[in-house]
């Protein structure tokens, strides 16, 4: 299997049910994609797809509340997607971790006062019945899916990936807000957690879905206004700029060192990091890169969050430098696309109307000139066939000719033409000298 680049987005998200008269609770659901926008269309029947849990009248329209992106993998985000959905079995999050989610309640001291007083046989038998009902999915609501959330952010599996959190609701954001105050843990300091609301430009605008399979296709889902689910952008465009730079700087001719230490470079076939910046000539080691200027409070980590350029001084996230390099060496055909382009369509030449007869228009413009001007033509056809038969009669060595379809296309063609009907002209066969060759009559004896 040829390795792939990384995904230009992957995200998880949290979905709500709409708001129906005469219930108070609403229902929740959480899933991945890397097409925020089709999958939402597919959850509320717009198009072929979606999930059986979503699959419910009563429940649609659903409405996608936020947003956890950048995952470095389609595995990074199924992970953390069973994780917030499984928070009662995942390995990620320790038990003491687990517990902290919720408060005990009173059947659980009651049941660990009778486990006391039990048998270890019966102890045993009661555990193992408590273990296959603790494999059911526990239900989701906001505030657990947000407590369970926030706690994924801080565990070591996932803290150290370059995630952020987007809400679209400002009611779930401002629960967030609540929420975090709660928690015993903080996050780390460059996490970023923003309210992206919807912003239409006028009035009028309103909020397209797609309707069909084919536009769930990633050129029909660029960004469109600002904020929301709709100004997300799932494309590559954020690395065009560097995509551009790096290329021309492969492209170059010459030796190029490392700057960092400062050994000789071999651009096409080695894993090097570009700097971004405009202006900047830093070319340097991936390995040299992460162990020099790795800005990173946590010394035994493999990989670091921020880089700081040996050059130019200016920090940039090291998933975007990794992101460029793995769609530099992996994604030539994404690469020809992103560069090439618009497409022009080219226009057809106009048809020159002066060519055009028409040979049963007449010249006048009524309807008694155009049948007029048919009968001419049709005259004409009867004269030529008049004066071809005339110029070439009939000879008299007729019963000679052969039986070709050429003649006889040639002779239909003549009878049809009496007729009214297209005429066509054949080019006769040249016919050959008739050679007789000797007969043995001269070799008999005459008797009288």
């Amino acid at each position: 299997m040829d390795p792939k680049p990384i995904p230009a987005f992957y995200c998880c998200y949290l979905l709500r049910s709409a708001q129906k008269e005469g219930k108070k609770t609403r229902s929740f659901y959480i899933g991945s994609t890397p097409h925020p926008r089709r999958r939402l269309a597919q959850h509320n029947g717009l198009v072929q797809g979606g999930a059986c849990k979503t699959n419910v009248q009563d429940k649609r329209p659903w409405e996608m509340t936020c947003v956890v992106t950048g995952f470095p993998s389609k595995i990074a985000a199924l992970q953390f997607e069973w994780a917030w959905q499984n928070y009662h079995k995942t390995k990620k999050v320790t038990a003491d971790q687990r517990s902290g989610l919720s408060a005990p309640s009173k059947k659980s001291s009651e049941s660990a006062g009778k486990a006391a007083s039990q048998t270890p046989e019966i102890a045993a038998l009661n555990q193992e019945r408590q273990k296959a009902k603790n494999t059911k999915r526990p239900p989701v609501t906001l505030k657990k899916g947000l407590s369970v959330l926030h706690l994924l952010l801080r565990v070591p599996s996932f803290n150290r990936l370059p995630l952020a959190v987007r809400f679209f609701c400002s009611d779930v954001y401002k629960a967030w807000l609540e929420s975090s105050k709660k928690m015993c843990g903080e996050l780390r300091s460059d996490l970023h957690i923003s309210l992206d609301e919807r912003q239409l430009a006028k009035p009028t605008d309103t909020i397209k879905t797609p309707s069909s399979p084919r536009a769930g296709q990633k050129r029909g889902f660029a960004p469109s206004g600002i904020g929301g689910v709709e100004g997300l952008d799932i494309t590559y465009s954020d690395l065009r700029s560097h995509i551009e730079k790096s290329t021309a700087c492969v492209a170059e001719r010459g030796i190029q060192k490392c700057s960092v230490c400062v050994n000789q470079l071999d651009l096409p076939g080695s894993t090097v990091i570009i700097c971004p910046s405009e202006g900047c000539r830093a070319v340097s080691h991936m390995a040299c890169l992460a162990k020099e200027c790795g800005q990173d409070p946590l010394q035994e980590a493999l990989l670091p969050i921020q880089i700081r350029c040996p050059q130019c001084h200016v920090e940039h996230k090291w998933i975007d430098l990794v992101r460029e390099l793995s769609l530099r060496v992996h994604g030539e055909n994404h690469i020809a696309q992103m560069l090439k382009g618009p497409r022009v369509r080219k226009k057809k030449p106009a048809e020159d109307q002066s060519l055009i007869v028409d040979p049963l228009a007449g010249k006048g413009g009524d309807v008694g000139d155009r049948n007029n001007g048919g009968l001419d033509s049709i005259m004409v056809a009867n004269n030529l066939l008049a004066t071809d038969s005339e110029d070439d009669p009939l000879s008299d060595d007729w019963h000679e000719l052969g039986d070709d379809s050429q003649s006889v296309a040639s002779t239909d063609s003549r009878a049809s033409g009496q007729h009214g009907s297209p005429v066509k002209y054949t080019q006769r066969r040249q016919q050959l000298p008739a050679v007789i060759e000797d007969s043995e009559w001269d070799s008999a004896e005459v008797i009288d």
